[in-house]
């Protein structure tokens, strides 16, 4: 069974701060964000919201398309959501 690798973005709750991550296990991801278990930017703006991913097949295509994403404008990147998640509510792993 092949991994697959996922491109995702969380939002703290009044979504005015994003974090843009790459993971082959988002699921595992988003639970360890939730419970804290890191100590870093995403802890300090509380940033624990899932409302975006993407799956890739290849870890290279999906490390790509995160360091594009971070190349985009703000504007872009709630462009990009919103096109999938329109309000910008928190969606479960897939």
């Amino acid at each position: 069974m092949e991994k697959k690798y996922y491109v995702y973005i969380l939002a703290n709750k009044s979504n005015m701060v994003l974090y843009i991550g790459v993971t082959n296990d988002l699921t595992q991801r988003i639970t360890h964000k939730k419970k804290g278990f890191v100590a870093n930017f995403v802890n300090q703006f509380g940033i624990n919201r899932l409302i975006y991913a993407e799956k890739f097949d290849k870890k290279k295509y999906a490390l790509q398309r995160a360091n594009e994403i971070c190349g985009w404008s703000r504007a872009k990147k709630d462009w990009l959501i919103s096109e999938v998640n329109p309000c910008f509510n928190e969606i479960e792993p897939f």
